[in-house]
């Protein structure tokens, strides 16, 4: 996944790279409205399709390239990397070198909110 004929690859669907502060950056553009109009953001991350998930079991549903619940909006990565923009109004992104599920990226977002003053998140 990290050689440079992956990186090189045009694979829209799962091969996005970045930066926390690059993912963090692009989702916090959508909230402040200079990445896309606001009517492409609305139609954007509209639920799309939703649906129980036939591998992992558990209700998903989806806009136009982003996952989509009640705090917002985002999507994540291969070994638990994520990004989002939630409706509280901030952005995060979290990526990891190494495998493993979203439950970080949950922990350190509850972090993040706890500083805030914010719910935590259901974990």
């Amino acid at each position: 996944m990290n050689s440079e004929r992956w990186r090189a690859g045009e694979v829209p669907a799962i091969n996005g790279h970045g930066t926390a502060r690059g993912i963090t950056g692009f989702y916090a553009a959508l909230l402040e409205g200079t990445a896309l109009t606001a009517s492409l953001l609305a139609e954007a991350t509209s639920v799309q399709t939703s649906g129980i998930d036939r591998v992992f079991g558990e209700l998903n549903a989806f806009g136009l390239g982003f996952g989509i619940d009640e705090n917002g909006f985002g999507m994540g990565g291969l070994g638990g990397s994520y990004g989002a923009a939630r409706q509280d109004g901030y952005a995060i992104g979290f990526v990891t070198g190494s495998m493993g599920s979203f439950d970080r990226a949950t922990r350190v977002e509850n972090a993040l909110r706890s500083c805030l003053g914010l719910a935590r998140l259901v974990d």
